[in-house]
């Protein structure tokens, strides 16, 4: 609906397609690589929607096959026969979903580890996530991990994965309440794959690269840009909008 109202639009609005700002300069200067060709913009007001990246949280062995994300789940799917062990690790409302979908294709799931603790664990994805190609049904990805007795582990994490051409093995370890490892709680498990699951972080570089000024949120993923009720940064002129 809303590509279909742009396109209505017509001559009024340009649609940049495969276009990338590659830098912003004197704080509304932007730098556009487009199809092989450098140019620069300079508009009278600017909104940022740049969304979020995936966290990555590297741990020794984490390279080896076998080691995959929530965003290269179809190749782990494809890659591992069906029945083959598999331990789901991380943090954020992905681990359910990205559990349930490897249970559907057959997979046998060790355990979920969320390093939040139990009583954070979320329930269900919230409302940017419900557009995630691999989201769902939240209820009946709880009950397909309930039907196949899949266990859940709070404030615990992956410490290594260890093997030689493919995974072999994941020393995990409990953590605190500041995530932490807790000294003598690591414990290993035989496994053939890791799936890691992390939550998401707010891609900021632009608005930094303009100047505007920043605040650490936590439960919105991390630095995010100092906004007005009308979403305008401190830098005048430039807006901020979305993850």
């Amino acid at each position: 609906t809303l590509l279909a109202e742009l396109r209505a639009a017509g001559s009024r609005i340009v649609h940049h397609l495969s276009a990338t700002v590659c830098g912003i300069f004197g704080q509304r200067t932007l730098a556009v690589w487009e199809k092989d060709r450098a140019d620069s913009v300079r508009p009278e007001a600017i909104v940022l929607a740049t969304g979020a990246h995936r966290r990555s949280v590297p741990v020794p062995g984490w390279t080896l096959p076998g080691v995959a994300t929530a965003d290269t789940i179809h190749a782990l799917l494809e890659a591992r026969a069906p029945g083959q062990s598999v331990l789901v690790a991380g943090a954020g409302p992905l681990l359910p979903v990205v559990a349930s979908r490897l249970v559907r294709a057959g997979a046998r799931v060790v355990a979920v580890l969320d390093a939040a603790s139990v009583g954070r664990m979320p329930r269900a994805l919230p409302a940017p996530w419900g557009q995630w190609p691999l989201s769902g049904d939240a209820t009946a990805d709880w009950h397909t991990l309930r039907a196949a007795r899949v266990p859940f582990a709070g404030s615990r994490t992956v410490a290594r994965v260890t093997g030689d051409e493919t995974v072999r093995e994941v020393v995990t370890v409990a953590l605190d309440q500041d995530w932490r490892p807790v000294r003598g709680s690591e414990e290993t498990l035989e496994v053939a794959a890791v799936c890691f699951a992390w939550s998401s972080v707010p891609s900021i570089q632009l608005s930094q690269m303009c100047g505007a000024e920043h605040r650490y949120v936590a439960e919105r993923g991390g630095w995010v840009p100092v906004v007005s009720a009308e979403m305008e940064t401190t830098v005048p002129g430039v807006l901020s909008a979305g993850d």
